[in-house]
C-alpha cells in the first residue's frame, strides 16, 4: 500500500463515521466538501503547466499561452454547439489522462499497447464512479434545463458493460505485466487494492464525494508529487515552500475567474446553470492540461 492509498483509506474511514452519524449529506454539503478539496489540490495540480511545457519543449511562453488558450477557446465553442459530443470527449480524454498519470512509469515494448492500457484503466475508473451512482446522476441531470441532455449518457447497459469489460481487461493487463517482469508482484497487489478501494468509495458514497476522493487523493496529489520531484531534480535547493509559492499565482487566478463566472450565472448574466458551467470549465481546462502532461511524461 503506497502513501496515497493509505491516506485515501483513512479518509474513507472518517467519512464513513460521518455518514453513520448524520445518515445523509445534502448535495449542498457535498459540494462544499468537493469545492474545498478541488480548490486546495485539484486546481493547483495543473497550475504550473506553463513551467512544465516550457522546460520540456524549450519553447517560448508566448507560444505556450497561444497554444493553451487556443485549445480552451476551441473546446468552449464545441461545448456551445455540440454539448453531448463535448461531454463524451471529456470522459474519454479524462480516462486516458487518469491512466497515463497512474502508470506513466510502466515500460511497454509496444507503445500502442501502452496507450490502450492507459485508456482502459481510465475507462474503468470513470465507469466505476458512474456505475454505482447511475440513479443519483440521472436525478441530478434533471435539476437544470441545460443538463437534461446529458441524461442519455448515463445508460445503465452501456455503463455496466464498460465497467465489467474494463475491469477484466485491466486485470489481464496487470497480470501480463507481472509475467513479463514489467511490473513487480508487490506493485500488482497494491494496484489490486487500489481497484478495490475505487469500487468501495463508489459504492458507499454519492458520486460527488467518490469522484472528489479519487480525483484529489489518487490523481491530483500524486501528480503534484511527480511535478515536485521533477523540479527538485532540476534544482537541489528546491523546497516544498518554493513549490507552493510556484503553484499559488495561477491557482488564485483560476479560482478568481471561476468565481466571477459562477457569479454571472447566479445573477443570470450568463444563461447557463452552475452545474453545467462547472462541467464546461473543468473540461476545457483538462484538455490543454492533459496535452501538457502527455508531453511531460513522454519527454
Amino acid at each position: 500500500m503506497n502513501k496515497f492509498t493509505f491516506v485515501l483509506l483513512v479518509v474513507v474511514y472518517f467519512l464513513s463515521l460521518i455518514y453513520q452519524s448524520f445518515g445523509h449529506l445534502s448535495i449542498d454539503n457535498q459540494l462544499v466538501f468537493c469545492i474545498a478539496l478541488v480548490s486546495l489540490f485539484g486546481i493547483p495540480h495543473g497550475s504550473i503547466d506553463h513551467v512544465l511545457y516550457v522546460s520540456k519543449m524549450k519553447s517560448s511562453k508566448l507560444f505556450f499561452y497561444s497554444f493553451y488558450f487556443g485549445l480552451i477557446f476551441l473546446y468552449v465553442l464545441l461545448w456551445l454547439y455540440f454539448p453531448v459530443i463535448s461531454f463524451i470527449f471529456f470522459l474519454l480524454l479524462s480516462a486516458y489522462h487518469f491512466g497515463e498519470s497512474q502508470f506513466h512509469f510502466v515500460s511497454f515494448d509496444i507503445s500502442f499497447l501502452k496507450n490502450i492500457f492507459f485508456f482502459v484503466y481510465g475507462i474503468f475508473v470513470i465507469s466505476t464512479l458512474i456505475y454505482f451512482n447511475i440513479p443519483e446522476l440521472k436525478i441530478l441531470s434533471q435539476f437544470n434545463q441545460d443538463t437534461i441532455i446529458l441524461d442519455k449518457i448515463f445508460d445503465e447497459n452501456i455503463i455496466s458493460y464498460a465497467y465489467y469489460v474494463s475491469l477484466f481487461v485491466i486485470i489481464i493487463f496487470k497480470l501480463s505485466l507481472v509475467y513479463f517482469k514489467k511490473f513487480s508482484v508487490s506493485g500488482l497487489f497494491n494496484e489490486m487494492f487500489t481497484l478495490f478501494l475505487i469500487n468501495i468509495i463508489s459504492f458507499i458514497f454519492p458520486f460527488v464525494i467518490s469522484f472528489t476522493l479519487y480525483f484529489v487523493l489518487l490523481h491530483s496529489v500524486p501528480v503534484m508529487f511527480q511535478e515536485f520531484k521533477f523540479l527538485k531534480e532540476d534544482n537541489s535547493n528546491f523546497k516544498y515552500r518554493n513549490f507552493i509559492l510556484l503553484l499559488l499565482p495561477y491557482t488564485l487566478v483560476s479560482l478568481f475567474f471561476t468565481f466571477i463566472i459562477f457569479y454571472c450565472s447566479y445573477i443570470q448574466l450568463i444563461n447557463i446553470s452552475i452545474p453545467y458551467l462547472s462541467m464546461i470549465i473543468i473540461s476545457v481546462i483538462t484538455l490543454p492540461h492533459a496535452v501538457v502532461m502527455n508531453l511531460f511524461y513522454n519527454k
